[in-house]
């Protein structure tokens, strides 16, 4: 037994982001035709500028989320709750 510290491998609040991971999520969120942000205040930065580069390239924004979002104005779609999506997609895709 080490009795160390085991860290996820995630990015916790505060922490710096990877740079070239940063760069490569700019990169394909600049070429995507959609993005969903699920659960997002999309506030915290640098992640809630990621939208931003799909809006840039004329992709489409839908936003899910109960609170309001800066970006609910240029959103496509926006949501609530996860449930809604799911009846919308039942009812117009099936």
């Amino acid at each position: 037994m080490c009795c160390g510290l085991i860290k996820p491998d995630i990015i916790f609040f505060g922490e710096m982001l990877n740079q070239e991971s940063l760069e490569k999520a700019v990169d394909e969120c600049s070429k995507a035709d959609l993005m969903v942000v699920i659960g997002s205040s999309l506030v915290v930065q640098p992640a809630a500028t990621l939208p931003c580069y799909t809006l840039k390239n004329n992709g489409k924004l839908v936003i899910i989320n109960n609170m309001p979002t800066p970006l609910d104005s240029y959103s496509y779609l926006k949501y609530d709750s996860l449930e809604e999506v799911f009846n919308y997609l039942n009812s117009n895709l099936l």
